[in-house]
């Protein structure tokens, strides 16, 4: 058995595997909040310039992860970031209002599981609460009356005041055992907040968990403000919860330090996440928002000092491989890059994230061969595994392809699906459709598809 290094006041014993999995679930599940591969290298960026295209596309990663409520999130800021613009495009509007309508339903079934849940362990209090979440999430009929059916069995079991009868019911059990869903005992500015915080905590491991229901309100409000981009506001309430903590071996320091980064507040920032990690040296999450700060103050020297001096256990780790690489990137030193991803790849077997980093080096290095070859192997990888490619690998296959000259149905299906999955792309697709139906002597469908990228050119 080994201790978590999170410092003197952590106390937590955990198998060394065991930490090292939770770690890389918090990196995937974060790296899907924080950042999107959207320059041709693949860097990263989770800044507060996110237009509202890649924030759907971020929305849409989540959705298919399961995280509902932060899919909903990042569709509501691409709506409200959208809404701003001069001249708005009604379909995307719509498309959005679709988006956030079916996550509020995943999410509302998926805290009617979890009050359901709570109900068989005689947690009353917490499926309740859970459960008036659900029902203010939907209006669909079936779901509504499902939501209200576990009320009246929360009320039934539990009474009027959920808890305040004198009479113990040995068969519904103790309200005062501790369940897995946090219950703030603070007041909360909406609903929505809490709702806002219970999904952002249901992203983080258990001892996180613990730990940020225990920072105080103004910590809990910081949190919710970042999460929405309001960086001036969490930072406001960030600082007052560090400041009502004397103790800097917490986690309030990285959210800060994350609130500043995005305020562009850099050296301040820097601080903070050298204080956590000195505190938590095993935590990724930490080293990717620091790393964020130093390539953004272009301190490369220093951000590939702190990730060869981090602890041997998670050196070679995907996640802080993928930062090495990107620091070599950033500084346009892609050969390093390139064979460190190669190396990793070579040693430790097949992983999506490396090949995805390897495959954008070579499209920036003018190779959409080797670069079609590589996202084909992705391809071939989802099929074998029976999960649908995303949006952003089909894109990427279909176009290397087309740059490749691979001009064949195969990749017409793909443009096709993008068609339907990136709407506001249409134009380029149907044009590539029309240029290799061309390629294949297909002379009428070649028209027909270039007719449609001609009519949305002139929309």
């Amino acid at each position: 058995m080994q201790s978590l290094n999170c410092g003197k006041t952590a106390g937590i014993v955990i198998q060394p595997e065991g930490f090292l999995m939770m770690a890389d679930d918090e990196y995937l599940t974060w790296k899907k909040v924080l950042q999107k591969w959207r320059h041709r290298m693949g860097f990263f960026s989770f800044l507060s310039g996110k237009t509202p295209e890649v924030l759907m596309e971020n929305g849409d990663l989540l959705f298919e992860q399961g995280q509902f409520g932060l899919a909903k999130i990042d569709y509501e800021k691409a709506r409200e970031r959208y809404a701003k613009k001069p001249a708005q495009a009604q379909d995307f509007l719509e498309k959005l209002d679709l988006k956030i309508s079916h996550s509020c339903e995943a999410l509302s079934r998926q805290h009617l599981d979890k009050g359901n849940e709570l109900l068989e362990s005689g947690c009353h209090q917490e499926a309740h609460d859970i459960l008036t979440l659900a029902l203010e999430l939907t209006t669909t009929p079936g779901l509504v009356q499902e939501i209200e059916a576990g009320l009246n069995r929360c009320d039934s079991s539990h009474g009027p005041e959920h808890g305040s009868s004198d009479q113990g019911d040995a068969g519904t059990g103790s309200d005062n055992e501790p369940s897995d869903a946090w219950s703030p005992d603070m007041d909360f500015k909406s609903g929505d907040d809490f709702e806002t915080f219970e999904v952002i905590l249901s992203t983080l491991s258990q001892e996180e968990q613990a730990a940020y229901g225990e920072y105080g309100k103004a910590f809990v409000q910081g949190v919710v403000a970042l999460n929405a981009g309001d960086f001036q506001v969490a930072v406001n309430a960030l600082e007052e919860a560090h400041g009502a903590n004397s103790s800097t071996e917490n986690y309030i320091g990285l959210e800060l330090g994350t609130a500043l980064l995005n305020l562009e507040e850099l050296d301040r920032a820097e601080i903070f996440l050298m204080d956590f990690l000195a505190w938590c040296p095993l935590s990724v999450r930490g080293y990717y928002v620091l790393c964020e700060v130093l390539w953004m103050k272009k301190a490369f020297d220093r951000a590939h000092n702190i990730l060869d001096t981090c602890p041997e256990s998670i050196a070679q780790r995907v996640p802080m491989v993928l930062l090495k690489g990107e620091t070599w990137c950033l500084e346009g030193k892609l050969d390093p890059a390139e064979k460190l991803y190669q190396g990793t790849l070579e040693r430790n077997g097949m992983d999506d994230s490396l090949v995805r980093a390897l495959a954008a080096i070579s499209e920036t290095q003018g190779d959409p061969d080797r670069a079609f070859q590589l996202y084909t192997g992705l391809m071939a990888s989802c099929s074998g595994c029976g999960q649908r490619p995303d949006t952003g690998l089909k894109r990427k296959f279909a176009h290397a392809g087309f740059a490749s000259g691979v001009m064949t149905p195969q990749i017409i299906d793909v443009y096709l699906d993008l068609v339907a999955e990136d709407p506001d792309d249409r134009e380029l697709y149907y044009e590539n459709v029309g240029a290799i139906y061309e390629h294949l002597g297909n002379d009428e469908e070649a028209r027909r598809f270039k007719s449609f990228a001609r009519e949305l050119q002139v929309k």
